[in-house]
């Protein structure tokens, strides 16, 4: 019976716990999730401007690579950190002028759109 009290303690700080570093772990956002998305390029700088469906996702940063010209961009959102209300950030990019396509990225490699570059 001693052993019993200290199984709904244990239980709740678990559940706080997965709450918590669910909520402020910053991950991959899908595709379809992301609204209203523009990209323009001008003096070297790719400007990414947009929002998410889900109101409770917030900005939590990006990560791109460059392969033969094409940019792979992925946007992050966390649940509890972050920016509120979409994001908008600039991408300073020595060779942005001669990007020939960004494709962002989601979870995953089979989750991407291929987005065109306003000149």
């Amino acid at each position: 019976m001693k052993h019993m009290k200290w199984i709904v303690p244990t239980v709740v700080i678990i559940v706080i716990g997965w709450v918590a570093i669910y909520g402020y772990v910053a991950k991959n956002v899908p595709v379809e999730d992301l609204t209203n998305l523009q990209l323009s390029e001008k003096d070297g700088y790719l400007h990414v401007t947009g929002d998410f469906k889900n109101a409770s996702d917030r900005y939590a940063g990006y990560n791109y690579t460059i392969v033969d010209g094409k940019m792979y961009l992925s946007i992050k959102a966390a649940k509890f950190t972050g920016k509120k209300g979409g994001y908008d950030f600039k991408i300073h990019e020595d060779h942005a002028k001669e990007l020939k396509e960004v494709t962002l990225r989601g979870t995953s490699e089979k989750n991407q759109r291929i987005v065109p570059i306003q000149r």
